[in-house]
């Protein structure tokens, strides 16, 4: 989603790469003074407000986790501010850099129409305009595939002169040798080198699932900070939203459209969440269906949840649980959102998906 500096822009509609939520985000310029971002009361409606200094490292997040669900307002207070005393009511956070960035997810899983009335409550605008009244903006959310491709076209030579005149502008500034055919070839190992990295970020666990459990702090690191911008869960610390993976079944075979399986979750071995979780198929011809807690559990007699996964109908899949597969192969992947420590301590992982016929 593009917009000038210090506007809200919220998207219209869910994402493929996640159907539960609806996404709003603003790029803040503190350089003049702090931004106020405005959150509203939501009743237990679901959000998380995440914000990312400009080298992808998350310093606050506001949301039900951190700070409840009651309204509120927040002057985001760029490196060495020292100006008046906020007036009453807005709580002060400082950030690393001058120019930060604002992502919100709300929750859509019950309805989008839910999801965009919290929407309508969020809002930002610098402390000299704090009261004035607030624009809703609504936008259609950029592909993360598109802006990796227009990274990866850059020039070496336009690609540095830009990191640059950031890094003059937010700190960190790395050695950038002067010798062409040398930034070239760096450049060209740095983008495998931070594809490689995005993969690792998914740690492998039992019966082919990989768990991402990025922390949005990465210290020295660039390289892992590179990785998690280029995986795009820069700004989805796990705290917040712990991912998980599946290409496989149980006996390591690709998973595939034209295949039923099933994932059955054991009596007490439910995903650990305080909040929801969820479900959803992603193949290269398309995505599934997504499946939530939001729509209620039907589990069987002994406890335990078997969700049917096989394209088709819910009526041909003849089970209450049911999740859509695309055609071809695809890829599962489950969302814990607001895990609970034995999710984060790596004491769970999800149970492998089993072919059936």
């Amino acid at each position: 989603m593009q917009a000038p500096p210090n506007r809200l822009v919220h998207a219209s509609a869910p994402a493929e790469e996640e159907p539960d939520m609806l996404c709003s985000s603003a790029w803040l310029d503190l350089s003049d003074g702090p931004v106020v971002l405005s959150v509203p009361g939501t009743h237990g409606h679901y959000y998380a407000a995440t914000l990312v200094d400009m080298w992808a490292g998350v310093f606050a997040s506001v949301g039900p986790r951190t700070t409840g669900t009651g309204a509120g307002s927040y002057a985001l207070c760029g490196p060495g501010w020292a100006g008046a005393p906020l007036p009453p009511g807005i709580e002060p956070l400082d950030a690393p850099t001058s120019c930060v960035r604002v992502s919100i997810r709300t929750y859509a899983g019950a309805g989008a129409d839910a999801a965009r009335a919290v929407q309508a409550g969020f809002g930002v605008r610098p402390l000299s305009e704090w009261r004035c009244a607030r624009d809703f903006v609504a936008a259609e959310r950029a592909s993360l595939d598109l802006a990796r491709a227009d990274v990866d076209a850059l020039q070496a030579a336009d690609f540095f002169t830009e990191l640059g005149r950031l890094a003059a502008l937010h700190g960190g500034a790395p050695d950038i040798p002067t010798d062409a055919p040398m930034l070239e070839s760096g450049a060209a190992r740095g983008r495998e080198s931070v594809r490689a990295a995005a993969e690792e970020l998914f740690e492998r666990a039992g019966g082919g699932w990989e768990l991402c459990y990025a922390t949005g702090h990465y210290g020295d690191d660039r390289a892992l900070r590179a990785a998690a911008a280029y995986a795009g869960v820069a700004d989805r610390p796990a705290t917040d939203r712990l991912i998980a993976r599946l290409r496989t079944d149980a006996d390591g075979v690709p998973l595939s459209g034209r295949r039923p399986y099933s994932l059955r979750f054991e009596d007490g071995a439910l995903p650990p969440v305080r909040a929801f979780w969820s479900l959803s198929a992603h193949g290269r011809q398309g995505a599934g269906s997504s499946w939530s807690t939001a729509g209620g559990l039907a589990l069987e007699r002994d406890g335990a949840l078997s969700i049917r996964l096989q394209s088709g109908t819910a009526r041909a899949a003849g089970a209450p649980n049911w999740l859509r597969t695309p055609p071809g192969v695809f890829e599962l992947v489950l969302r814990l959102t607001w895990p609970g420590e034995e999710a984060l301590e790596r004491r769970w992982s999800p149970p492998p998906v089993t072919r059936e016929g």
